[in-house]
């Protein structure tokens, strides 16, 4: 059973009663996917992919073909999950006093949460796993055993049946 998308009058009702809104970035599919069914409120897909996905110093560089292009996978992955596109830095203007006013609710960003960012961690992070090492080191097994040809073993491979190599030879000959 899928949950009930949330609406911009279900998002103003908690705030009035003083629910928190929980929300994450997510720049992709699979982490949409993911904070759907850890039934999340809202998704920002934010110009902190620029950082998170991109590798850019900062959110500047992020263009609106990219936001566009993340939100795209974001919605595929959450359906049924209200999701934000951020718009980038400079295409969009609004006075300080009303961005303070409507911001609420509590964001992180999904990289921070998951602990797969690594170049600083601001103080009002919790990381509530280290992904980066986990990831880290499977990769790192991943290339000893390959490396070592321990990978892949038979459990982990196609054999041709017998008596089948000499059709896709003769296939091949004709060409």
């Amino acid at each position: 059973m899928s949950k009930k998308k949330l609406s911009r009058i279900d998002l103003k009702k908690m705030k009035d009663s003083g629910q928190m809104v929980v929300w994450i970035t997510a720049y992709d599919y699979w982490t949409a996917s993911f904070a759907e069914q850890a039934d999340m409120d809202m998704i920002l897909v934010g110009d902190s992919l620029g950082m998170c996905v991109y590798g850019y110093e900062g959110t500047v560089p992020v263009t609106m073909d990219q936001c566009i292009y993340h939100s795209e996978g974001v919605r595929r992955g959450a359906p049924n999950t209200f999701v934000i596109g951020d718009m980038p830095f400079l295409s969009y203007q609004v006075n300080i006093e009303e961005a303070v006013r409507n911001a609420d609710g509590q964001l992180m960003i999904c990289s921070d949460v998951l602990g797969i960012f690594q170049a600083f961690t601001p103080k009002f992070v919790k990381k509530y796993e280290n992904l980066a090492d986990k990831t880290i080191n499977a990769f790192s097994k991943y290339v000893e055993e390959a490396r070592n040809g321990k990978f892949p073993e038979d459990k982990h491979t196609y054999k041709m049946v017998e008596g089948e190599l000499p059709k896709p030879l003769e296939i091949l000959k004709r060409k």
